[in-house]
This record gives C-alpha cells, sequence and structure tokens, in this order.
C-alpha cells in the first residue's frame, strides 16, 4: 500500500512539473463519464469530447437532451470533484 500511495505522488509530482496534468486530467474526464453517469445515459452519448475545459456531448436522445442540460452544473461537479480539480467549466449538450 505504503508503495502505490509514493507512485501516485512521483506522478502527479510528474504530471505538476511537465504541464501535463490539464491534458491528463481531460484525457480522465473522458473515462469517468462512462463510469459515472450510468447505463441508460452512456448508452446515449453517441460522441463526447473535451477542449479548453469545455465538454462537448453528442446525444442520441432528444429528451435525455434536455433533461441533461437541466442538470449541467451538477453533471460538471460530479466530474470535477471525481478527478479533484476543476478541469470541466461548461458543457454542451447537442
Amino acid at each position: 500500500m505504503k508503495n502505490e500511495h509514493h507512485l501516485q505522488d512521483l506522478i502527479a509530482t510528474f504530471l505538476d512539473k511537465s504541464r501535463k496534468k490539464g491534458l491528463y486530467s481531460e484525457q480522465t474526464i473522458l473515462k469517468i463519464w462512462n463510469e459515472e453517469m450510468g447505463d441508460f445515459i452512456v448508452s446515449h452519448t453517441k460522441s463526447i469530447t473535451i477542449k479548453n475545459g469545455v465538454l462537448a456531448v453528442k446525444l442520441t436522445h432528444s429528451a435525455l437532451r434536455f433533461e441533461l442540460i437541466s442538470q449541467r452544473s451538477q453533471i460538471i461537479k460530479k466530474l470535477n470533484d471525481a478527478v479533484r480539480l476543476e478541469v470541466v467549466k461548461d458543457i454542451i449538450f447537442y
């Protein structure tokens, strides 16, 4: 266990110093979407991208899009909490 935490600290230090943390965090958000949003939402997600803190999510179900728009701020918080950083600043559902 101790070595696992030490390795995590080394990786975090490397990412901070190499300025790759933002890119790493954005890629992590894409993975977390599939883990955190549930099977129904994931099954109706056609594509998802993130650039400059804006998550763009293409959905196959228009009623779901309207529902997620109303929950935008909660989803942003949920995703950012999962990576412990403010990576997602806005979400566009289309």
